[in-house]
């Protein structure tokens, strides 16, 4: 979710296959392929926004972005990203893509906010 200065809701962006491509389970079973086709919830959002992101804020679940999303989010202007850690399961899979997001919002004077997960109750 993208928000304004204000807290007001300017995008929303959700992981999935590009319009008008088959949704085939099979395709989310094959991880390498399934990433070859979706698009990123924040890559959606910042296609469906409707204004300018200049000085927003970006929210995502379950972890902060990826390096490709980071690199578009820094571009479109957004100051700040807020997500939670990552979570245990995922910290081998993600984690060196995480250090190199944080390295490129860091460099871009993106302020990051990474949240605990016992805020989140898990």
């Amino acid at each position: 979710m993208i928000v304004d200065p204000n807290f007001r809701i300017i995008s929303t962006g959700y992981n999935g296959f590009p319009v008008g491509v088959q949704d085939h389970p099979e395709r989310y079973a094959n991880r390498a392929l399934k990433y070859q086709m979706i698009v990123h919830c924040e890559r959606n959002a910042l296609l469906f926004a409707r204004e300018a992101l200049h000085d927003a804020c970006l929210y995502t679940w379950p972890f902060m972005s990826c390096s490709v999303c980071a690199a578009m989010v820094i571009q479109s202007g957004i100051t700040r990203c807020v997500a939670p850690e990552i979570p245990e399961h995922l910290r081998e899979r993600w984690a060196e893509d995480m250090a190199l997001s944080t390295q490129m919002f860091e460099e871009a004077g993106v302020e990051i906010k990474i949240m605990p997960l016992s805020l989140f109750g898990l």
